[in-house]
């Protein structure tokens, strides 16, 4: 998969800032410093209400990826490792950081398309538009207020 989502982002002039924090977050490593096992479930439950995730989204377990069909509908499918948002935050950040997320349009929505591999399996497959992608960053920000 090429790597077109940063240049396309890049591209972007009107919302460049917005998207130099999101990537000073998603490269984070202590973004998750403090959290408790509430603040996961807090982040994880205002994620399944973003507007698309309750009635297109599949949050499985990663033996299941291979088997799920997936099209250019809006899907995720990742690795259940501890709590599903932190998963899924692990899964955008490396797709980005290994050159797997690629900017498409679908149905006149850009969106991203992540894919995340470990030992060459697929991990996590997402299809996700920058809209919602935004919104995962702003709930952590909410999230975070409190901790």
């Amino acid at each position: 998969m090429s790597n077109k989502f940063i240049s396309g982002i890049m591209r972007d002039v009107i919302n460049y800032k917005k998207w130099i924090t999101f990537f000073d977050w998603i490269f984070d490593e202590q973004k998750f410093d403090g959290w408790q096992k509430g603040d996961f479930a807090k982040y994880t439950s205002s994620i399944k209400q973003i507007e698309g995730f309750k009635e297109n989204k599949y949050f499985i377990k990663a033996k299941d990826i291979r088997k799920a069909k997936y099209k250019d509908s809006f899907f995720i499918a990742y690795s259940k490792n501890g709590s599903e948002s932190k998963s899924l935050v692990k899964h955008i950040r490396n797709s980005i950081a290994h050159g797997n997320a690629k900017l498409r349009t679908i149905a006149g929505v850009r969106s991203v398309e992540l894919n995340d591999k470990y030992h060459g399996k697929e991990t996590a497959h997402i299809v996700i538009t920058e809209k919602q992608l935004q919104k995962i960053y702003n709930l952590y920000t909410e999230v975070s207020k409190n901790i």
